[in-house]
């Protein structure tokens, strides 16, 4: 499980590189981050906000990986180096490398079987992506007003974060 994880988190990224595959291919690969991040509030969900919820957070994710291209140009993954985690998940090791700069340290959370692994979690410079974005759903989502949906209540902070984080380039398409 473990090579089999750092090939998973290897190909994740090539895949997510502008040049190579279709950013949508990411959202599979990126559902139970999603699911794990909202929380409590995913249980809250009826199936329709769901499905709702996962493919806005999809396209929230495909959006985030193009900003981070765009504005880390020749980005490298080096260093792979899976460990045994809690749960029974794979931590996979790895130097994010910039031109220029210092590599940015990422581990990625690794779940499932070695036939069909997913991601559950990444922390960036030590801090879980996970956790910073479920922080931010529970002091803005709650409590959510009668009749308003939920999904959109998760996801409307997560989006201005990554604005404020990473502003959107130029010439990129309205949301």
């Amino acid at each position: 499980m473990n090579l089999a994880a750092a090939r998973y988190i290897r190909a994740l990224f090539s895949a997510t590189l502008p040049a190579r595959g279709d950013p949508i291919d990411l959202c599979p690969e990126v559902e139970s981050l999603g699911r794990f991040a909202a929380g409590r509030l995913w249980h809250d969900l009826a199936d329709d906000e769901r499905d709702s919820f996962s493919r806005d957070f999809c396209a929230l994710a495909t959006d985030a990986v193009a900003r981070v291209h765009a504005a880390y140009p020749g980005l490298t993954l080096s260093a792979l180096e899976p460990v045994a985690a809690a749960q029974g998940m794979i931590l996979v090791r790895s130097s994010l490398n910039r031109p220029q700069t210092d590599p940015w340290p990422v581990d990625w959370l690794v779940a499932g079987a070695p036939a069909r692994p997913h991601l559950a979690d990444l922390r960036i410079l030590g801090v879980s992506l996970g956790i910073f974005l479920r922080s931010i759903a529970m002091i803005r989502a709650a409590p959510v007003e009668a009749g308003e949906r939920i999904a959109a209540a998760i996801l409307d902070p997560w989006r201005q974060a990554l604005d404020r984080a990473l502003p959107p380039q130029a010439g990129s398409p309205p949301r």
